[in-house]
């Protein structure tokens, strides 16, 4: 039956005893909003009791005398119930509908330590097997207690009895619950192991190099990256399999120059090879490029030619 079902029920009774002597009629709304009063009153006396209200530390429950506020901690009970305005009239006096809302409310276990299985198959299990074990239990209890039954009176014992199949799963829940908690707590307690430092990460740790935080490169700097790679390795080709060439007006003045070093011509004649050499390319090479023992074959012959690479 709903709460709501308990109002309306509520209701048709105080119809039928006649209207209230004080305060206004009794209808199944102004049933239902009392219930839920009296059930948050009782819900934190409860957790008073329990020790498990967030804020009542340090404020004990009495049923007769409430919280017993004394006039040394009186400002501190004034600032507790403005915080918390549902334990106002219970300074010095308990509350007298404790007992009976206590049977009409469930009591719903909270806290951390309260245990909540994963299914309701395991709940039943459970249930079912604390069931069993409590019967067992009160069968031992009454045998310490001095019960005298004779050898044919005594009860059958579990282990020497053909288990049930509800037993049977009940026992296998168990101790499947059993090995997985055991487990848990083998994998909390165990250690994890370290791994020995190999000698290239020691030898990176013992570096003093502070390391550079790596860039992130855009598609536009890759391209170009690439680019000015390419052409770093196009120019070291050129420089292993290539040969520089001066250009023509340096070679020129080359010729030109070593024929101030040659003794064995005269002035007409340096000053012949040096109109040629300024207009023929080919002759200056010629002249710059021939060895010593013949360069001044190669300048005679250059004389008495007429300006033979034209």
């Amino acid at each position: 039956m709903t709460v709501k079902q308990l109002a309306n029920g509520a209701a048709a009774h105080f119809v039928q005893i006649g209207p209230p002597k004080q305060g206004g009629p009794k209808t199944a709304n102004a049933c239902q909003t009392q219930w839920k009063s009296l059930k948050k009153i009782y819900e934190a006396i409860r957790d008073v009791k329990d020790h498990c209200y967030v804020g009542a530390s340090g404020w004990p429950w009495n049923d007769d005398n409430g919280f017993q506020v004394t006039p040394e901690n009186a400002d501190a009970w004034r600032a507790f119930s403005k915080a918390h305005p549902v334990f106002s009239p219970f300074a010095n006096r308990g509350w007298p509908l404790y007992e009976k809302m206590s049977e009409m409310c469930p009591k719903i276990p909270k806290g951390r330590h309260v245990f909540s299985a994963g299914s309701s198959q395991a709940d039943l299990q459970l249930s079912q097997s604390g069931n069993i074990f409590q019967s067992i239990l009160s069968e031992s209890q009454n045998d310490e207690d001095g019960l005298s039954l004779g050898q044919d009176e005594w009860p059958e014992s579990p282990r020497h009895r053909e288990a049930s199949p509800l037993e049977e799963e009940t026992e296998a829940a168990s101790q499947s619950l059993s090995q997985s908690v055991s487990q848990a707590d083998k994998e909390m307690i165990q250690p994890t192991p370290v791994k020995p430092a190999s000698a290239k990460k020691r030898a990176v740790e013992g570096d003093d190099t502070p390391a550079t935080k790596k860039a992130r490169v855009t598609g536009p700097d890759a391209l170009y990256a690439i680019s000015q790679s390419t052409l770093a390795v196009s120019s070291a080709l050129c420089d292993m399999l290539g040969s520089h060439v001066d250009p023509s007006p340096e070679r020129r003045k080359q010729a030109s120059l070593l024929l101030k070093d040659d003794h064995s011509l005269t002035r007409t004649d340096k000053v012949s090879l040096h109109l040629l050499f300024s207009k023929n390319t080919a002759a200056a090479d010629s002249y710059r490029n021939a060895e010593d023992w013949i360069r001044d074959d190669v300048a005679q012959r250059l004389l008495q030619l007429d300006d033979p690479f034209l």
